[in-house]
């Protein structure tokens, strides 16, 4: 898998939105509702998504590789994982780590 991009697989209630990677989690939970896959590609440095059921897995993996190299084109990669990382939590983004601690 390429390292710039993540594919994740979401289980979600369609009752109540409730969502988690860990279907054994949401079933165990909702063990009365539908649960439903879909699957996600994302940019790894800002977190912006792409659905594979709209793109298709192809469509969906350029998008995000496209979306990263825009980054490093624009020559804010670092800036913009960080960022992503910190706003989001740590869901998204990467931490950049110097001698002396995390950026």
């Amino acid at each position: 898998m390429d390292r710039r991009i993540e594919k994740i697989t979401l289980y979600s209630c369609p009752i109540c939105g409730m969502n988690s990677t860990d279907r054994k989690e949401i079933q165990d939970h909702f063990k009365k509702h539908t649960i439903r896959a879909e699957e996600w590609v994302y940019c790894r440095a800002c977190g912006a998504g792409w659905s594979v059921a709209a793109w298709g897995p192809d469509g969906a993996a350029e998008h995000a590789r496209n979306c990263y190299q825009k980054h490093i084109d624009e020559g804010n990669l670092t800036e913009t994982a960080v960022r992503a990382f910190f706003l989001s939590g740590g869901t998204a983004g990467f931490p950049v780590i110097r001698k002396g601690g995390i950026t």
